[in-house]
């Protein structure tokens, strides 16, 4: 049964890409095709774009011994573009579903219902992490010398930060889905919309001023490397864990699991 609803999610999730919204009718495979190829160039533009940024970081951190400064800077920024670009769907998939209704129905387990969508929804934040994590662990394997254990934290690390944006994008669409179920049915769809507006407008202001806020980071690295440490532990217990230190992954693996 939950191979059966993880395809239903899946088909859900890849709709956009064979069927027109607009009108309802399949695309041709031209169509398919070059919405296929526009969605690699976007995935591949900011992904060279976030490889620059680390190929300019890298250096700099491990050269002044801040090696796990690097990972947990793109790991708050993969955490942030994963919720950034997850939220919305995960607040369609889970707290706006228009077959919930049909699906409760069903002889189905509910606790399975929910795991194949949170299945989709980590899987769709998994994707968008990926554009951010794999630039930064290409340039370190690149221009560092790394060992067995640096690997396999760092595959490790692939699929555990994923979680941690999911967790937040669950409490961020709730939010979401609380203020809208306040409003007018009328109003509903404006105030959807203007929060998304919001949201997107944050993210692309964040990333148009990326290479400044690099800047600061390196100019800074001292005050930043002792904020990190003791008001976001588990993200300085990430970086730790990525140079291979086993009981600081612990503790942020704990951290993560903890709060998904």
């Amino acid at each position: 049964m939950l191979k059966a609803l993880m395809k239903k999610q899946m088909l859900e999730m890849t709709a956009f890409l064979f069927q027109n919204k607009k009108d309802g009718k399949k695309r041709s495979k031209m169509s398919l095709l070059l919405y296929g190829l526009l969605l690699l160039y976007s995935f591949g533009m900011i992904g060279f774009l976030f490889f620059q940024l680390a190929d300019f970081v890298c250096e700099p951190y491990f050269s002044m011994g801040y090696g796990w400064l690097y990972f947990t800077l793109f790991g708050m920024m993969a955490t942030g573009t994963g919720v950034f670009l997850s939220i919305f769907s995960i607040y369609s998939t889970l707290y706006q579903a228009k077959d919930n209704e049909f699906i409760l129905s069903l002889p189905v387990p509910s606790h399975k219902i929910l795991l194949a969508k949170m299945l989709g929804c980590y899987i769709t934040s998994f994707a968008f992490e990926m554009i951010v994590l794999i630039p930064c662990y290409a340039v370190f394997i690149i221009n560092q010398p790394f060992t067995v254990m640096q690997i396999v934290m760092g595959v490790l690390n692939l699929f555990l930060l994923p979680l941690f944006a999911v967790s937040i994008a669950c409490i961020l669409g709730w939010i979401i889905a609380l203020v809208a179920s306040k409003t007018k049915k009328n109003i509903k769809t404006f105030v959807t919309l203007a929060i998304s507006v919001a949201f997107f407008g944050v993210y692309f202001y964040v990333m148009s001023g990326a290479s400044d806020f690099i800047n600061v980071f390196v100019t800074n690295a001292d005050e930043i490397a002792g904020a990190v440490k003791y008001a976001l532990y588990p993200v300085y217990a990430m970086g730790h864990g990525a140079m291979g230190e086993i009981s600081s992954y612990l503790i942020y693996a704990g951290a993560v699991l903890l709060l998904f």
